[in-house]
């Protein structure tokens, strides 16, 4: 009686052990393992890859570094893609080592031009964040997928915010 005792203390102690040790979760990574200028300056020969070299379009040049707020642990990077008169905003946000940590890209919401202009800004950006055709697919369905190529799971936020502006955020995890 007193062995059963004992076997039932130890298994309630590893029991509360196990439940009790810390669940892995997943942590926000850099969305790219690129400096804010590596990534600007693939953008354009990868949209004109994507538009089969046929369109004129291109993104604006990158504008010099935007200090966010004093004590923020990101500086920003700005880049237009204009489609007519109209078109996207693309912001890298980088670390304090400058690697793109995270990407939005906002564009209106009640023009052709401007949903032109994000479908092809985000079309570049994931291209360039290593995701295939499949995967990218499966972001655009689900808001998340792990890229193979980089080992990391995009993570996509896309909404439409009452002033009509199209919002979508690139972000990473760990797992």
């Amino acid at each position: 009686m007193a062995r059963i005792v004992s076997l039932q203390f130890i298994f309630t102690i590893l029991s509360l052990l196990l439940f009790s040790l810390p669940v892995a979760s997943a942590q926000l990574v850099q969305v790219s393992d690129l400096t804010a200028q590596q990534f600007y300056s693939k953008m354009n020969p990868e949209l004109q890859r994507q538009n089969n070299y046929q369109d004129n379009l291109h993104f604006d040049n990158l504008s010099n570094r935007l200090d966010i707020f004093q004590d923020s642990p990101y500086v920003a990077y700005m880049t237009v893609l204009p489609v007519g008169n109209q078109g996207s905003v693309v912001t890298l946000y980088a670390n304090r080592a400058n690697i793109v940590s995270k990407i939005t890209i906002n564009a209106p919401a009640n023009t052709s031009n401007g949903q032109t202009a994000m479908a092809l800004s985000c079309q570049t950006v994931m291209s360039l964040l290593g995701l295939t055709r499949d995967e990218g697919r499966v972001l655009i369905d689900t808001g998340r997928v792990w890229c193979a190529a980089t080992q990391r799971r995009i993570i996509l936020t896309f909404t439409q915010e009452r002033n009509n502006i199209l919002y979508a955020r690139f972000t990473a995890s760990d797992n």
